[in-house]
């Protein structure tokens, strides 16, 4: 049992990751922009994300996600993938949708839909799958 994070470069709160990281010594890996990333992201059981290209990438790898937002329209992106099912949104309840997230169904479920979503076909899919004619 080891938690990998992966920190970017625009994370804002790096140092207290870190310092959070030291609280569990031996189980948490925290990694900056690593060169090893596609297969961290592939080894993943789940995955904490932004909602946009990390999503679209760990959806492709079959990785379930909570999707955070960080601006209005990431909020409204959040609650369209939670509708379709394809994440769960923890912007507003995080600890409540890691807690879900932890069922293997949901899990399943959700990689089932994302990979037929998010199949690397193009961004006309994911235009539409949005809301957004093409």
């Amino acid at each position: 049992d080891k938690v990998d994070v992966i920190v970017g470069p625009l994370v804002p709160h790096e140092k207290e990751i870190r310092e959070a990281a030291k609280k569990v010594p031996g189980k948490v890996h925290v990694h900056r922009c690593p060169d090893n990333l596609r297969e961290l992201m592939a080894g993943a059981d789940v995955a904490i994300s932004g909602c946009a290209t990390t999503f679209f990438e760990l959806s492709y790898l079959g990785v379930p996600a909570v999707v955070l937002a960080q601006t209005p329209f990431e909020r409204r992106f959040c609650d369209h993938l939670a509708n379709a099912k394809l994440a769960l949104n923890g912007t507003n309840a995080l600890l409540t949708q890691w807690q879900a997230i932890q069922d293997r169904d949901l899990r399943e479920s959700l990689v089932r839909k994302q990979m037929r979503v998010f199949d690397g076909q193009g961004p006309k899919r994911i235009l539409e799958t949005v809301g957004i004619p093409c």
